[in-house]
């Protein structure tokens, strides 16, 4: 009596509630490689968010082609490995890392913005990142289309 009419309509009740609040397997997106040629007209932008973690937004052109491993990059593009990137798609990609970023710069003159990553976990890669973005050298980032207008970068190598 006890099962059936307190504890089954319980256990429902948790299942329920637990399925509600897990992500959905089916909402997760796949991510291709995407290979670019770093500097060029490539813009970098960087934002703290409230959670302690920095956005890296890296603006890019897209190329005219394919990357592929026997096509050149121009300066400054990027592309996935198999296609351009179509119009629908971003020029933007953006990586949320656990780092924290000092910026210094001349407020008058010609002098170039220094950028240096000062601590967190995440401060490895997020020089890796800045250092290849800043480059002419090949660097890859395994990405997907986010809905919120920008390709969501999951990992980052140097080279294609």
């Amino acid at each position: 009596m006890f099962i059936r009419n307190v504890l089954k309509p319980l256990l429902a009740a948790c299942a329920f509630l637990g399925a509600a609040a897990m992500p959905s397997l089916a909402h997760a997106q796949a991510a291709y490689p995407l290979v670019c040629n770093g500097g060029g007209g490539m813009r970098l932008q960087i934002v703290a968010q409230s959670n302690a973690q920095t956005s890296f937004n890296l603006f890019f052109s897209k190329a005219p082609g394919a990357a592929g491993t026997a096509n050149p990059l121009p300066a400054g593009t990027c592309a996935w490995v198999d296609r351009p990137l179509n119009a629908a798609e971003a020029n933007v990609m953006q990586w949320r890392l656990n780092a924290q970023v000092a910026v210094e710069f001349t407020a008058q003159g010609g002098q170039p913005i220094f950028t240096t990553v000062t601590g967190r976990p995440d401060k490895p890669l997020a020089e890796l990142f800045l250092a290849y973005a800043r480059s002419r050298q090949y660097f890859t980032a395994t990405a997907y289309s986010d809905p919120g207008g920008f390709l969501a970068v999951t990992a980052f190598r140097g080279g294609r």
